[in-house]
């Protein structure tokens, strides 16, 4: 539940369609920074080195979190952490439909929220 509270802005108890695109914006910038972690050219060559990794990853989710629960714009704000292009798609309107589409498919009761 604290996880949902940090895209609630208006502390209503339930996401909106606005909530639920800035979510989808920050499940995309997080996938993408992990990926680009994992795609790193330097294999950890001991099981230490790749908890170390793996916390440094762990780290950085847990600071967006934090900031975006602080600011939500952090979420525009980190977007600049992505290719050119990728930034572009998250903020496109094929993109806002797309989430459109995935909120209308969730809100199985059709109240304009999610609770």
């Amino acid at each position: 539940r604290k996880f949902a509270d940090v895209f609630d802005e208006d502390g209503n108890g339930v996401i909106s369609l606005s909530e639920f695109t800035n979510f989808c914006q920050f499940i995309m910038l997080c996938s993408y920074l992990d990926e680009k972690q994992a795609a790193k050219p330097e294999p950890a060559e001991t099981a230490v080195e790749e908890e170390a990794v793996l916390e440094q990853e762990s780290e950085l989710i847990h600071t967006l979190i934090e900031d975006i629960a602080a600011d939500r714009s952090k979420i525009a704000q980190n977007l600049d952490r992505l290719p050119v292009d990728m930034a572009a798609k998250l903020v496109s309107e094929d993109f806002l439909n797309n989430c459109l589409d995935k909120f209308k498919a969730v809100d199985t009761d059709g109240n304009g929220v999610l609770t």
